[in-house]
This record gives C-alpha cells, structure tokens and sequence, in this order.
C-alpha cells in the first residue's frame, strides 16, 4: 500500500458521523485539525479519537492506525484545562 493513498475515514461525534478523505502519511494531530473544521468544535475544547479501544495520540501516523475501511473513529470533546 502506498502511504500517501487517500482513506475515506468515518468520524463519530454524538450521534453526528462524518466522512473525511485522509492521507495515510498525515499525523492524528493534523487530522484532528481537520475534523475540528468539520464538526465545528469549538477551539476551546481539546480533541481525542478512540479507534478499537485506545486513545489515538498527535504524533502516530495515520497508516500506523491500521485503520479497517468501514469502521469508524470515536471523537470525544472536553473543556480545555485553564492554566
């Protein structure tokens, strides 16, 4: 497989699922990014995706997911801690 081949990823966020063209070389950091834009989430609130049971964290690779097209990823959402 080529990393740099587009996935159709699906994204869960309360009932709300979207669909988002992903590459396979981009960071989960970089596709929270995106997903941001797409649900229209506050910049105020931090991200986190669960796929398969585990937190995905910024920095692994998308292909290093091992992402099963038709499955979907969890989006959660919580208040930014003030500091």
């Amino acid at each position: 497989m080529n990393s740099l081949n587009p996935v159709k990823v699906k994204f869960k966020l309360e009932g709300q699922v979207v669909e988002e063209v992903i590459e396979n070389n981009w960071t989960i950091g970089k596709i929270k990014g995106k997903i941001r834009k797409s649900f229209q989430i506050n910049p105020y609130f931090t991200l986190q995706f669960l796929y398969n049971g585990e937190v995905l964290e910024n920095d692994v690779i998308f292909k290093d997911v091992k992402y099963s097209s038709g499955s979907t990823i969890k989006v959660m959402t919580s208040r930014a801690s003030e500091i």
